[in-house]
């Protein structure tokens, strides 16, 4: 179970009602998520449609970083196909659920 809820980022929690829908489906509290720690001088960025890529682009520039720093990124990379990516989200994502 999550104890506070969940967090829907995406252009299409935009639509009306969806944050109703999540809240019935997930039977959890739902807040709608946009990009935090980002400057730009485009509003759009602000965007929940824009969190997904801009939170991907954080986490590549966090990796280098570490990187070029010398530490090891292990077990990072240890998925071999995009379907066992997909298992193991799956089936990390079913603890969650009541």
């Amino acid at each position: 179970m999550l104890p506070v809820g969940a967090l829907c980022s995406g252009g299409g929690m935009k639509l009306e009602g969806a944050l109703e829908v999540g809240k019935r489906v997930l039977r959890l509290p739902c807040a709608l998520g946009a990009p935090v720690h980002v400057t730009s001088v485009l509003d759009e960025l602000y965007d929940p449609a824009f969190a997904t890529a801009i939170g991907l682009a954080q986490w590549g520039h966090g990796i280098k970083t570490l990187s070029q720093k010398g530490f090891s990124l292990g077990n990072l990379f240890r998925f071999k196909s995009a379907d066992k990516v997909a298992t193991k989200m799956r089936d990390w994502m079913k603890t969650f659920l009541p």
